[in-house]
């Protein structure tokens, strides 16, 4: 959290017009700009109509012109919106539609709103001219790493137009996304077996731990016109370790993929194209012998192994771990041919028979 898969976020934004001209923008209490929320079904991390909190707006009001770089955001300047679906959403100062035909106002928008810990912060000023810019450190503890989104832009909505009318801001997913998959082959077909057999009877394979590495991007600037992301820094290697138990207390591993980072498990990254990342899985394979002291053997295995993928923003990769297994096999059986020597023969002296 489907090799490639853009989750939509989509926000709602109510704009009502005034009746009051003259005024850049006019002032009318009954009719201020709101705030409401939905959001296409997607991972449980993800920005959801259920969980979603916060997100900031950019607007920038143009009096008889449409939007250009040239203007800085006179509307709203990371304008913080906050409450929920189910209550509504807030912000202050509350404002309010412009009358004049040809003023139009565009927006900018991205979510979650920066609170201090979820690595976001303000990149472009208030007096910046052109589409604002938020800057992304990832936080160093997974817990805290957010699913930043970016709004496709909605420009040049004329004030009067608008009045009674909703404005779409389509979000979109502007970080990479890190899942896995495990199964085994219990037999190797290039060692003499069937790929694919299914384990012997009393035998199971149990994964224990996953620990991936990479040097994965640490900040980077997000563009809010087209999503891109621009002085994309990386620190040295981190790595990102899961644990399911050890021996059989660890995930039983199945013929069939099963998820092993998937859901709101997912690890989240900026977007650098290529990248290669390091895996190591230690699992284990226990066999069912009451000959056995403990009426069983213990098999315990590292792997390690290198891949490369290309993380885009939007996208989500999930790694397939195939654990190759192979039984045990006895070929023929060799017996050689016991070869006499004279030099073990001897001689054996009997009594004489006297009688």
């Amino acid at each position: 959290m489907k090799r490639t898969i853009c989750l939509l976020a989509f926000a709602a934004i109510l704009l009502s017009s005034c009746s009051i001209k003259g005024e850049s923008p006019c002032i009318n209490s009954r009719q201020a700009v709101g705030f409401g929320t939905y959001v296409g079904t997607t991972r449980t991390t993800a920005i959801t109509t259920a969980n979603i909190t916060s997100f900031g707006v950019y607007g920038y009001y143009s009096d008889g012109a449409p939007w250009s770089s040239n203007l800085v955001p006179n509307f709203m300047f990371n304008q913080k919106v906050e409450g929920s679906n189910a209550s509504g959403f807030t912000y202050s100062p509350v404002k309010y539609w412009p009358n004049e035909q040809d003023d139009k106002l565009s927006f900018f928008a991205y979510a979650p709103y920066m609170n201090g810990t979820n690595g976001i912060s303000e990149n472009s000023l208030n007096i910046t001219p052109g589409a604002p810019s938020i800057k992304y450190e990832m936080p160093s503890s997974e817990d805290s790493q957010a699913d930043i989104l970016w709004a496709t832009p909605v420009l040049n909505l004329a004030g009067r137009d608008q009045g009674a009318s909703k404005v779409l801001l389509k979000f979109n997913h502007s970080l990479s996304a890190l899942g896995m998959k495990i199964r085994y082959l219990a037999e190797l077909q290039d060692l003499g077996g069937t790929v694919g057999d299914a384990l012997a009877s009393g035998s199971k394979v149990y994964l224990n731990s996953v620990t991936f590495s990479s040097d994965f991007p640490s900040s980077g600037v997000l563009n809010l016109q087209d999503g891109s992301w621009s002085d994309v820094r990386s620190s040295a290697s981190r790595s990102y370790t899961r644990s399911f138990g050890e021996a059989a207390q660890g995930l039983e591993v199945g013929k069939e993929n099963s998820d092993i980072l998937s859901g709101d498990d997912l690890v989240l990254m900026i977007p650098r194209g290529s990248m290669e990342i390091a895996v190591s899985v230690t699992y284990t394979v226990i066999t069912d012998d009451a000959s056995l002291k403990d009426g069983k053997s213990v098999i315990v295995n590292t792997i390690s192994k290198s891949t490369t993928i290309n993380a885009t923003n939007g996208s989500k990769t999930d790694l397939v771990l195939v654990l190759g297994l192979t039984s045990v096999k006895f070929d023929a059986p060799e017996v050689s041919v016991w070869e006499f020597s004279s030099s073990l023969e001897t001689e054996i002296d009997l009594p004489q028979n006297n009688a």
